[in-house]
């Protein structure tokens, strides 16, 4: 006896509705971590110039009386922190922590809102129609989210983080509803 190959299509409409949440349950826990990378890249860099042109301008200012070639050098350190001041508005850099730290946040909520939804369709073992309007609501924030996403990724990282969600979330660990 050979055993039925399970297709798309051999799910009920609940069973497919639950499966297209715990897809998105996963998907979310990804972006969670894919952003919260990128945003302490982006916090590491902006704290980095910072301290770094901070203390260049110190120093610019604490030799300028020493001798001419140190009072040079540290002049020419104290034109690169002014420059590393002036450029950061055109870089952007602020802009990009807080569209990265509004993706990460968003996506940890809509974990924790999906796991609880998924956790209340367990509990009633089947969705209901309030089930439903949550997770019509989690897909539309998702959807509103998109336009906010890198268009270009880190596919190394990408993938390292999937291998973190699959260990973290299991496929096994999906519950069907039985109608």
């Amino acid at each position: 006896m050979t055993e039925a190959i399970i297709t798309p299509n051999s799910y009920s409409q609940q069973q497919a509705d639950v499966l297209r949440l715990h897809n998105r349950y996963r998907r979310c826990l990804l972006d969670q971590k894919y952003y919260a990378r990128r945003l302490s890249i982006y916090q590491r860099l902006d704290t980095g110039t910072n301290l770094f042109a901070g203390a260049a301008m110190l120093v610019s200012l604490a030799t300028r009386n020493s001798a001419a070639w140190l009072s040079a050098l540290c002049y020419g350190t104290g034109v690169l922190a002014a420059l590393i001041f002036i450029g950061k508005p055109i870089f952007k850099v602020s802009e990009q922590i807080e569209r990265y730290t509004t993706l990460h946040c968003a996506f940890s909520e809509l974990f924790e809102e999906i796991e609880g939804l998924v956790a209340d369709i367990r509990r009633a073992g089947k969705l209901t129609g309030d089930h439903h309007g949550r997770a019509d609501k989690i897909f539309d924030r998702c959807t509103s989210l998109a336009v906010r996403e890198d268009v270009s990724v880190n596919v190394k990282k990408l993938e390292q983080f999937k291998e973190e969600v699959e260990r973290a979330i299991p496929a096994e660990t999906l519950w069907l509803p039985t109608e």
